[in-house]
C-alpha cells in the first residue's frame, strides 16, 4: 500500500479524518509531486447543508454580528471578494467542493454514509485506519438548520454550487 489521498474539504466531516482518522492535522501537497496513490477519496456533502453549515460555521468562528439569513439575503455581495468581508475562512467554507476534487479522479462518498469509506479502506487492507473511523465518525444525517430548505437557499446552490449538486448526486 502506498499512499491514500484525502482532501479536506471544509463543513465534509475534514477535522474527523484529517485528525482522528490520519491522526494528524494535515499537510499541503503539490498535486505535482504526489507519492504513487493507492486510494484516492473525498467526501461530498448536499450543498444545500453545507452552505447552511459553512455561514453558521463562519459567524461562530469570526463573532460576526449577521444572522444566516441575512447573508442568504446578500450572498452575492459575500460571495465575491469584498474587502469588508475579507476573511479567508469564510471563503474556503463556501467555496465549491468541485474545486477540491477537480484534480484527481477521487472515489466519492456521500457525507452522511461514511462507514463505506470504512469498508473501502478495510478492502485495502488499512484496518487501522478502519478501526478509528468506526470509532469516531458520527455524522448527524439530519439537516443542520431551517434555511436548508429556504428559496433563498435554493436559489444560491443553483447559481452557485450546481457542480457540487452533481457531484452529490453520483453519490447517492
Amino acid at each position: 500500500m502506498n499512499g491514500v489521498l484525502y482532501p479536506s474539504i471544509p463543513k465534509n466531516s475534514s477535522s474527523v479524518w484529517r485528525n482522528r482518522v490520519f491522526g494528524s492535522p494535515g499537510s499541503t501537497v503539490n498535486i505535482d509531486q504526489l507519492p504513487d496513490i493507492s486510494f484516492a477519496f473525498a467526501i461530498i456533502r448536499n450543498p444545500h447543508d453545507r452552505l447552511i453549515s459553512g455561514l453558521g460555521e463562519w459567524i461562530k468562528r469570526s463573532n460576526r454580528s449577521e444572522s444566516v439569513e441575512q447573508i442568504l439575503d446578500d450572498f452575492d455581495y459575500y460571495a465575491v471578494w469584498h474587502q469588508s468581508v475579507n476573511d479567508l475562512n469564510f471563503y474556503a467554507h463556501i467555496m465549491p467542493q468541485q474545486y477540491f476534487v477537480e484534480e484527481y479522479d477521487f472515489e466519492l462518498f456521500e457525507f452522511t454514509k461514511q462507514n463505506q469509506i470504512a469498508t473501502r479502506l478495510a478492502e485495502k487492507n488499512l484496518k487501522v485506519l478502519c478501526d478509528r473511523v468506526t470509532q469516531s465518525v458520527n455524522v448527524d444525517v439530519f439537516k443542520t438548520h431551517e434555511f436548508v430548505d429556504d428559496e433563498r437557499t435554493q436559489d444560491i446552490v443553483k447559481r452557485y454550487y450546481q457542480k457540487d449538486v452533481e457531484l452529490w448526486m453520483s453519490c447517492q
